[in-house]
């Protein structure tokens, strides 16, 4: 029923283009904040229709491009700038000193959290996904390109030593591949 609405591709879409730039992880800027919590909701949504075995949706979510959507997403390959003398990373707190200066109740994620706010859902939809299917030698052939084409994200995510909650996420799904 989703898919025959489009809501499946319409947020295959976000994913993909607009919702889904560097800005988000990138700028801690209000726009930006509102756009990496759209794309958080649309990627945990994503996960519950994949989580739905009765509607088959993660094959649903395969047939509709889900892979593809994820694999252009450019927010999930943002090489973080926080490590300290960083001349973007010293940017990045000057602007968030400047608007938590003047906007005292609004509250910004640091870079990091940004980018662990879209790889945790992003981790658990294509682990659903990839259990759920796990015959789909398509399915394995996609997640081997995005692995592939999202190196840097997976060896951060592997090597997280702050306990990121996704590097198990990341590494089942690395061991699940052929």
């Amino acid at each position: 029923m989703l898919a025959d609405e489009g809501i499946i591709s319409a947020a295959l879409s976000d994913i993909s283009t607009a919702g889904a730039t560097a800005e988000v992880v990138l700028f801690p800027a209000r726009e930006s904040v509102r756009h990496l919590y759209a794309l958080e909701a649309m990627l945990e949504a994503l996960f519950r229709i994949a989580s739905c075995r009765q509607a088959n949706g993660a094959e649903k979510l395969v047939r509709a491009g889900l892979i593809g959507a994820v694999n252009a997403c450019r927010a999930i390959s943002v090489p973080l700038s926080e490590s300290r003398g960083s001349k973007h990373a010293m940017d990045e707190l000057m602007q968030d000193a400047h608007l938590r200066y003047n906007h005292p109740n609004v509250s910004m994620p640091s870079q990091r959290e940004r980018q662990h706010r879209i790889l945790a859902p992003l981790l658990r939809l294509i682990t659903t996904v990839q259990c759920a299917l796990p015959q789909s030698s398509d399915l394995q052939a996609q997640l081997v390109e995005f692995l592939e084409s999202h190196e840097d994200m997976g060896a951060y995510v592997l090597s997280d030593r702050d306990g990121y909650s996704g590097a198990s996420m990341g590494s089942n799904l690395v061991r699940c591949l052929p």
